[in-house]
């Protein structure tokens, strides 16, 4: 047995406080002749304190004895293992023991009786007729057994007094969750497919970490493991909920991570992506004819020109759609009958680089039969009309938002310039 550290008759330091007493006190008068066995150690002889005990796992020569434990025979030495529940595994500073020799009806006293816990040796430590405590000073781990023999001689075993230090935690450590080797606790993971692999992890020693997706309440359904796996049945936006628990401690605090799942298909199971043309999307003219195919026959083409996305219930494509101002054009292909998956987004943007629908200097231009131009926009803006060779043929400052221009080349391109922007018009 290795002496690694004990101390006879050591008050507690003041940085030292009790965590809980396991009693083996009782009012026989005399000592049991019976040994206790591993199954009924804890019924027969433990006075309080069983919360802490999750079983006894070893025993020998341990017998009731008056007042306590009687611990070894005449001749043979004797110990006891007790298993500790979650309440009992605390970061023990000290264990503290309420031992005495045992003493004949005679009144002689076995003498050179010691004990050892946990291993500690006891090399220079008597007990006395007398009850007394005996402490075993602990590096402050997790303790997880009580290991108590009698090295020699017979003796009395009355309390075990289990110690933490002041400022042991009283709280559970927050959970980290990682994945792929990242902390993502706490913010939005976008996640190719349909599941997870995570790693959960709490510094507290023997805590248990569980998990949910519905967030604060008093059940929590599953117990974390070293890699917890999360799935869903189809592309979702989904909240895991974390939370770290030890008995005899206050709970964690809840810490959250948003997944968002995408579901992976192949390029070969999808309708094809849908053709957008045409291919320039700059647009000088007044307006512009956009087709829309599919490789894949017989599919069916949603579209969008707002910004959406294209579903079922959109637009179907039949004809060229003509746009005259700036439009972003969103396609979808669908093929219900042939067992693929929707194709992917198609996108373009046509932007009106000239004409009227990119000017935002001038509001509006009409134009009729009698060559007359008339133009609204901003009061106080200079217009002026140029030739594309760039010759100015008119000015004129709007009033009240309103210009009329006559006398102007007829059945020829001419550019209107207000402020900063320019629109092409043919005066008729």
């Amino acid at each position: 047995m290795v002496a690694l550290f004990a101390t006879m008759f050591v008050s507690v330091k003041a940085d030292d406080v009790l965590a809980y007493t396991i009693s083996f006190q009782n009012e026989v008068l005399s000592d049991g002749t019976s040994a206790k066995t591993t199954a009924n150690f804890v019924a027969d002889l433990v006075a309080s304190g069983e919360e802490y005990i999750s079983s006894c796992t070893a025993t020998d020569k341990t017998y009731v004895g008056i007042g306590g434990i009687k611990l070894s025979s005449a001749s043979v030495s004797g110990f006891f293992k007790l298993a500790l529940s979650d309440a009992g595994q605390v970061h023990a500073t000290k264990i503290v023991v309420n031992a005495a020799a045992w003493t004949n009806a005679s009144g002689i006293t076995d003498q050179g009786a010691t004990i050892a816990v946990n291993e500690i040796d006891t090399v220079n430590l008597n007990l006395t007729a007398e009850a007394a405590d005996y402490t075993f000073v602990l590096d402050g781990s997790s303790l997880e057994e009580l290991y108590v023999q009698s090295v020699s001689r017979r003796c009395y075993i009355y309390t075990i007094s289990v110690y933490v230090a002041d400022n042991a935690p009283t709280k559970v450590a927050t959970p980290v969750i990682m994945y792929d080797g990242t902390d993502v606790t706490g913010t939005e993971v976008d996640i190719e497919g349909l599941s997870v692999n995570l790693t959960a992890l709490c510094a507290t020693e023997g805590a248990i970490i569980r998990y949910n997706d519905y967030g604060n309440v008093e059940s929590w359904n599953d117990n974390v493991t070293t890699v917890p796996v999360y799935e869903v049945y189809s592309p979702a936006d989904v909240t895991l909920y974390f939370k770290a628990f030890k008995l005899g401690l206050e709970e964690s605090e809840e810490v959250s991570v948003i997944f968002h799942f995408t579901e992976v298909i192949a390029p070969e199971d999808r309708v094809a992506t849908p053709v957008i043309l045409p291919e320039d999307t700059d647009v000088e003219g007044e307006s512009v004819e956009v087709t829309i195919t599919c490789a894949t026959d017989d599919s069916d083409i949603f579209y969008t020109l707002d910004g959406t996305e294209p579903f079922a219930m959109s637009s179907p494509y039949a004809d060229a759609i003509v746009l005259t101002e700036t439009t972003t054009v969103r396609a979808k292909a669908m093929n219900n009958f042939s067992g693929l998956h929707p194709s992917l987004v198609a996108e373009k943007t046509y932007t009106f680089t000239s004409g009227l629908n990119n000017v935002k200097e001038l509001a509006f231009i009409s134009y009729s039969e009698n060559g007359v131009l008339k133009i609204v926009s901003k009061s106080g803006k200079t217009v002026e009309v140029i030739t594309v060779a760039g010759q100015s043929i008119a000015t004129s400052t709007t009033i009240e938002g309103v210009t009329e221009l006559s006398n102007l080349p007829l059945n020829q391109v001419l550019i209107v310039k207000v402020g900063n922007e320019s629109a092409r018009v043919i005066v008729k």
